[in-house]
């Protein structure tokens, strides 16, 4: 095959990649691009499953493999000793971090300002 287009390998192949290597922000936004998404509407309709399935284990590879996994939830009724403490900084790398904004919003802010 030439083309990507509806190969399930390629696809495959690029999401165990990304996981591999614990990239979850490349993960996730490979998943978000038009590439994916040309590739996945080309599959043939009973290999989507298939693809659907080396998603979920890609997703859970990289999230293991992530240089700062996520912590663990607690139970829902656990005693407040049990539950996470957000002050820790081991606890909650992800949302201390500064996030990307997405290019439609820095587009209307940027636009907003002129």
């Amino acid at each position: 095959m030439t083309t990507p287009v509806g190969c399930l390998r390629v696809l495959t192949q690029t999401l165990m990649r990304l996981a591999r290597n614990g990239d979850v922000d490349g993960f996730s936004a490979y998943v978000r691009t038009d590439e994916f998404l040309t590739a996945f509407n080309g599959l043939n309709p009973g290999r989507r499953q298939s693809a659907l399935r080396c998603y979920g284990r890609a997703e859970a590879l990289c999230e293991a493999r992530a240089g700062h996994p996520l912590a663990k939830p607690g139970p829902i009724d656990a005693k407040r000793t049990q539950k996470v403490n957000w002050g820790d900084p081991a606890c909650a790398p992800s949302w201390r971090l500064p996030m990307p904004r997405p290019a439609a919003m820095t587009r209307r802010l940027h636009a907003s300002s002129v």
